[in-house]
């Protein structure tokens, strides 16, 4: 009677372990290791605004390389904080934006253990992030790193609150002049043009031919330059439109889910199994 109410118990025991075991098995994510940093940001669901600003600069093939790099990721309630129409302002300034994008990037992979001790980050933009560490808390310039060691395939992401900006975009979001670059430059184009056209009514003779056909070169140069650009933003849109939307599940998601599934029904045969022989025990103690 002894013996059998061990085996019972031992039974029990074995059961408790399975399903404990299957719990852990299907509450456990995807290891983030197993995504580079850009698929690593966009399933993340806090970093919708910096995955846009990354396709908008042309970024995204650049993270999903070799690296390794280290990633000061702004969330979007970081990008919400800045000034009104500063968002909209860097999206439209696509070199600005890419300044600020590499300002947050950092050759390599450096864990928070190593950020903590060094006293600037040298980024990719060429400029230095300075680095502070308070009360145990780390700041990157007036950014508070605020989750650490996100690890990727291809390196690491500190989560920040508050967006870097270089010295020279944050002059011009503060005089005000960060979204004037491309109004400039038409209004030096159009003064430019209208003086030539002074200066040729004047012209006579072998002056004026010779500032007609400068006039043409330029006016090629301008034209070919207009096509490059045509090209260029050509193929940017094939690209962005050929990228794969943001959230889609990879196909190495489906298979971890595939074994997922199968463990799960391989454990739960073996509870069903355990479950049936500890019922034919206790009906035998009953007996």
């Amino acid at each position: 009677m002894s013996t059998q109410l061990k085996r019972l118990v031992i039974i029990f025991f074995l059961l408790g372990l399975l399903i404990s075991g299957a719990t852990t098995a299907f509450a456990s994510p995807v290891s983030q290791g197993e995504q580079d940093i850009v698929d690593t940001l966009t399933a993340d669901g806090r970093f919708t605004t910096l995955v846009k600003a990354l396709e908008t600069a042309d970024l995204v093939d650049t993270l999903k390389g070799e690296g390794p790099f280290t990633v000061f990721a702004p969330t979007d309630e970081a990008f919400a904080a800045l000034p009104d129409g500063v968002v909209d302002d860097l999206m439209a300034d696509v070199p600005a934006l890419t300044d600020v994008l590499l300002y947050h990037v950092v050759p390599g992979k450096v864990m928070a253990v190593d950020v903590s001790t060094m006293p600037s980050a040298d980024t990719v933009l060429g400029e230095a992030a300075p680095i502070s560490v308070s009360d145990g808390n780390v700041m990157v310039g007036d950014a508070n790193v605020i989750v650490t060691d996100i690890e990727a395939s291809n390196g690491v992401i500190h989560v920040i609150d508050a967006v870097l900006l270089p010295e020279a975009v944050a002059a011009s979001i503060q005089s005000g002049t960060l979204a004037e670059g491309e109004a400039t430059t038409g209004d030096e184009v159009m003064t430019e043009d209208q003086a030539m056209a002074e200066g040729d009514a004047t012209m006579e003779g072998e002056a004026s031919m010779e500032g007609d056909a400068t006039m043409e070169d330029e006016s090629s140069m301008e034209a070919e330059a207009t096509m490059a650009e045509g090209d260029t933003i050509a193929e940017s849109s094939t690209t962005a439109e050929s990228e794969t939307p943001p959230g889609l599940p990879s196909t190495g998601g489906h298979l971890v889910l595939m074994s997922f599934i199968i463990m799960g029904l391989v454990l739960v045969g073996m509870i069903l199994a355990l479950g049936g022989l500890a019922l034919r025990v206790g009906i035998g103690l009953i007996k």
